[in-house]
């Protein structure tokens, strides 16, 4: 079953599900790992090995149920996709990607899975919004051919559709395999980590909240902060959330 979550000129927005699994990693390695902030700092568009290792970022957190991709009906093919995880608190994400990391044997690819760890270790975002369960909008990616068209922002409007629609307490987690999804954990708010200006200008559109900011200088790669490797004073990445 296809859950449709609205149609916006010739692209239609729905849930991620099994049969669309695999062009939206496609879709999500040639954007995401391509334009966004700490992916650039990185260079992950140019190494092959460190983003077929962090492909399994996608798949994990698509598992969840809870991610969202844009179809161009003209041609029926993925163009955008938003993978979303729930995060649980007291789920030990920081001990999975530090395994994670230990698989890996590109030091872009542990580069990029220290950041995340970092991250978490900055801000709480259960502490700060004062739930247990919060929708991550984690891995926004759209093709090269498709900017312009406010494709992300609706791609996040999808992304808290779903999350409002499971916290008034329908289910419609949509499963990759063949297990089916509980309702619980269901998301109390819908959150970003916001790297860019870009990005971070889709959060002030969203009418999402900033509980903080932390600057690139914090992690580095092969010698340079990330900040340096970006150059010309990069913002720092935002935190935003918003409550259902």
């Amino acid at each position: 079953m296809v859950h449709v979550l609205f149609t916006k000129d010739n692209i239609i927005y729905i849930q991620l599900n099994k049969a669309r699994l695999h062009e939206a990693i496609k879709v999500g390695k040639t954007s995401f790992f391509a334009d966004e902030t700490v992916c650039k700092a990185l260079d992950l568009k140019n190494n092959m090995v460190a983003t077929n290792e962090l492909e399994e970022l996608f798949v994990n957190a698509a598992k969840d149920g809870v991610s969202v991709v844009a179809i161009d009906t003209t041609i029926n093919s993925v163009v955008a996709v938003s993978f979303n995880k729930l995060q649980v608190k007291n789920v030990p994400d920081i001990e999975y990607y530090q395994q994670y990391s230990d698989r890996c044997t590109d030091n872009a690819s542990k580069a990029f899975l220290s950041f995340m760890i970092g991250t978490d270790l900055v801000i709480d975002m259960f502490e700060y919004c004062k739930s247990d369960c919060y929708l991550e909008i984690m891995f926004l990616g759209v093709l090269s051919s498709y900017r312009g068209k406010s494709i992300a922002y609706n791609l996040c409007r999808a992304s808290e559709i779903v999350a409002k629609t499971l916290f008034s307490g329908k289910n419609i987690k949509e499963s990759i395999t063949e297990a089916g999804l509980d309702i619980q954990p269901f998301p109390k708010f819908v959150s970003a980590i916001f790297t860019s200006p870009v990005s971070q200008k889709l959060g002030r559109k969203l009418e999402m909240d900033v509980a903080g900011s932390v600057d690139l200088n914090r992690w580095t790669y092969n010698g340079k902060t990330f900040a340096e490797r970006l150059g010309n004073n990069p913002a720092p990445i935002q935190y935003c959330y918003k409550m259902l």
